[in-house]
């Protein structure tokens, strides 16, 4: 008789530590049910690797511009195009996140829009920075107006040319 009740306590265990397996399995099933999703655990493996990609896929032509005028400026691009040797590399490092701020700021304007108003001002930035240069060297160093023109124009330039490369290569708003 004690034996008999040992037996069905020890079974009635097994039956909640069932019970709390296929409470704990339906508690992961409605959760992936929230997100929209009727996945299996495997599934659900698969739909965070494809969200992964996704942001990967967003993100990488922007991690791509930055680059591409970081490295541009470290290589001596800004100083052979003007820019003072001294920060000729410091303008792309403060540029680069603020056009890639700008960049992410405008990226649901149409494409045409977004290249027109980069380029554009991709322009008026060199040409502050040419013209800042020529008074700056005429006034024998002395003009500090031209000196913070030539300098924050060519912060402009990088600022513009990262937010230009990343809106070719983003022809599309990807982001909704």
């Amino acid at each position: 008789m004690v034996q008999n009740q040992r037996l069905s306590y020890i079974n009635l265990r097994k039956g909640e530590k069932n019970a709390k397996a296929k409470q704990s399995a339906a508690r992961h099933d409605l959760g992936l049910r929230r997100l929209g999703h009727d996945l299996t655990p495997c599934a659900a493996e698969f739909f965070w690797q494809c969200a992964a990609m996704k942001l990967i896929s967003i993100t990488a032509p922007y991690f791509v511009a930055a680059g591409m005028v970081l490295i541009a400026a470290s290589w001596g691009a800004s100083r052979m195009l003007g820019a003072h040797p001294f920060w000729s590399s410091k303008i792309a490092w403060i540029g680069v996140p603020i056009g890639l701020l700008i960049a992410l700021a405008c990226r649901r304007l149409s494409w045409t829009k977004r290249l027109f108003a980069f380029s554009i001002l991709l322009a008026l930035s060199a040409g502050a920075a040419h013209f800042g240069r020529l008074r700056f060297a005429a006034s024998f160093a002395e003009d500090r107006l031209a000196g913070n023109m030539w300098f924050f124009g060519w912060i402009g330039v990088a600022v513009f040319l990262t937010a230009l490369i990343a809106a070719i290569l983003t022809p599309k708003a990807r982001i909704e």
